[in-house]
């Protein structure tokens, strides 16, 4: 999983060589067929970039070509895939948005397209019926299904205990002898009360796995929005029981019952990025208005000075764009890359990776989602 936890190590290590590979990916159908082809030729760039006597050359480039191999490897991705290649870490990551096709030989790895994943908003995800009840905590790459104690079941569960304890409520208070050894007949119901019935149950049903639900998250103090995959009678009868003031408005409707993780993790998320898209646009402000107040800056090398020594607080960069070059950070100045150069950083990737190291708000986006015609843009701390 793309947590923060893990990125934080990786945007922390520092070794020769550090091998970052990017490319689209296809999901289904013949188009899965390039991917081995694609990655053929990046790995062909890595290997002409490397050195001979570079520690661990014949093992990363055995390491990469063994996906170029494996048939099934290609079956099981999503739209992007990212492979890191150090003497001491190898990692895969299949992301859930084109990434560009690059290779990147450093000393660190180029990881600003998993800041972006990392720095997306992680979610809950509740799908119910009166048949199931499965809870799960997603985010834009992978979905885990959590246990929820205390929560019935399904239906059924639920009216067998809540009808035995009504029952018993009832015998205790008609005063039926105590030690009768005898359970409480089951309530029964006429055929012209029936549907009625049914519908109260469904409303008792979802109102008690709302109030699981609710306690659960406050005691959690849970800051993440919760998203509703049910029928639209039973997402409305939830409503009604629940006091969470970070319900999702919008809400997946159906019987999600047979619907796989993954797919309730696509659907979650494009709610989701509703409410990201809000983070964006204030996020958009800040840069804005310290470009406008001389606390930002849109310029590179600025950028890259204040990213080093911890001064941003909100970055704005391109993931669509490099640049290429080297920066100094002791003399704070930076060379930009010729045509004919090789062994050059993204230098905007290099300003993404130290911004976050130093707990940056970061935002990578496509360019012309950028809040300005440059391809990097920050405010700067006071």
């Amino acid at each position: 999983m793309v947590n923060h936890d893990r990125l934080n190590v990786l945007l922390a290590h520092r070794e020769t060589p550090c091998i970052t590979v990017t490319m689209p990916t296809a999901q289904s159908g013949g188009d899965t067929r390039q991917g081995p082809t694609r990655l053929k030729n990046l790995v062909r760039r890595v290997e002409s970039e490397l050195e001979d006597g570079t520690p661990g050359k014949a093992a990363a480039m055995e390491w990469f070509r063994s996906f170029v191999e494996d048939d099934d490897f290609w079956q099981h991705q999503r739209h992007g895939l990212m492979l890191l290649w150090s003497p001491t870490i190898q990692e895969e990551w299949r992301l859930p948005f084109d990434l560009p096709e690059c290779a990147h030989v450093s000393s660190r790895f180029h990881l600003k397209h998993a800041i972006h994943v990392a720095n997306s908003p992680a979610f809950e995800l509740l799908a119910f019926s009166r048949g199931a009840i499965r809870y799960f905590h997603g985010d834009a790459s992978h979905i885990q299904q959590l246990e929820i104690e205390g929560i019935p079941a399904d239906i059924n569960e639920f009216l067998r205990f809540h009808d035995f304890e009504e029952q018993v409520q009832s015998h205790s208070v008609s005063g039926a002898p105590k030690g009768s050894g005898k359970q409480p007949a089951m309530t029964q119901h006429s055929s012209a009360g029936l549907s009625d019935r049914r519908s109260d149950d469904l409303d008792r049903f979802a109102h008690e796995v709302a109030k699981v639900i609710d306690r659960r998250r406050a005691q959690q103090k849970s800051p993440l929005w919760l998203i509703l995959a049910a029928t639209e009678r039973d997402v409305a009868a939830y409503r009604k029981g629940s006091r969470d003031p970070k319900l999702c408005e919008m809400a997946i409707h159906g019987n999600c019952d047979r619907i796989e993780p993954e797919a309730l993790r696509a659907q979650g998320w494009k709610i989701a990025s509703h409410y990201w898209d809000d983070q964006h646009s204030a996020a958009r402000d800040r840069v804005l208005a310290g470009v406008g107040n001389d606390r930002g800056t849109a310029n590179l090398t600025g950028v890259l000075n204040a990213a080093h020594q911890g001064r941003v607080s909100t970055l704005f960069v391109a993931s669509d764009r490099e640049v290429l070059g080297q920066f100094d950070a002791v003399t704070g100045k930076v060379k930009l890359a010729h045509a004919s150069d090789s062994h050059f950083d993204d230098l905007l990737d290099e300003a993404a990776c130290l911004a976050s190291m130093h707990g940056a708000d970061v935002h990578v986006l496509p360019q012309e989602e950028m809040p300005t015609d440059g391809q990097i843009v920050a405010a700067l701390r006071s």
